[in-house]
Parts: structure tokens; C-alpha cells; sequence
């Protein structure tokens, strides 16, 4: 393990992820944590820590849960759904969002957002 003097945008990288390979040892305990997003300066970093339990929803999931489970969709969670020729699986909704509200997630693992209207499932 390389040791710190200081920190800049070359090194802050390797940094970060020693420090994720510590946190995924706490997998053993049912947790799963992510580094958020780093600020540092030479001699000091802060960054903010996600921690939730293994195998629970989103925060979209819930809020589907919430708002459209009840509105003929059913539990289209996690199924697959097109949007146009490209197929997607179904993560949830952004009740904050009034456009877009959708979250739909492709084979890379990236997530959009779009209209749910215009989802097909």
C-alpha cells in the first residue's frame, strides 16, 4: 500500500479507491456503502458516504411504490420496458421531477430519465 504526502488530481484516484476496497469489506455485514463525491486540498479531503442494507429498494423504487403502483401499472419494477427500438429496465420515478419523471436503467448499467408515458412494457 503507497502512502500519501499530499494529495492532487493524480493521486486522489488511487486514494479513493483503497478506500472503497475497505468499505466493501463491510459487505460481510450486510451493508453497502459508496464514496461519494470527493473535494480535497493538498493535505485534506472530505467526501460524503452512502451506506443502505444489502438487497434494499431505491429511493425511485419507493417512490413508485408510492405514487403509481395503484394507477393500472402494477409492479412493473425492475422489468424490462422499450423506449423507442432500445430495450431498458424499469428502476422507478423522481416524484420531485415533473417532466421526466421516469428512471430506466440500459444493459450498462446507466440511468436516464424519460417520460413514463412514452415507456412501453
Amino acid at each position: 500500500m503507497k502512502q500519501f504526502k499530499s494529495f492532487n488530481k493524480s493521486n486522489i484516484g488511487s486514494a479513493r479507491q483503497e478506500i472503497q476496497k475497505k468499505l466493501d469489506e463491510l459487505k460481510a455485514l450486510g451493508l453497502e456503502i459508496d464514496l461519494g463525491n470527493i473535494r480535497f486540498s493538498t493535505d485534506s479531503f472530505n467526501a460524503k458516504i452512502n451506506v443502505k442494507v444489502s438487497g434494499a429498494e431505491c429511493q425511485y423504487a419507493k417512490d413508485f411504490r408510492h405514487s403509481f403502483y395503484f394507477q393500472n401499472l402494477g409492479d412493473v419494477l425492475g422489468k424490462q420496458c422499450k423506449l423507442g427500438n432500445e430495450k431498458f429496465t424499469f428502476i422507478g420515478i423522481n416524484r420531485r421531477a415533473r417532466k421526466n419523471n421516469a428512471i430506466i436503467e440500459n444493459t450498462q448499467g446507466k440511468r436516464y430519465s424519460c417520460d413514463i408515458t412514452n415507456l412501453k412494457f
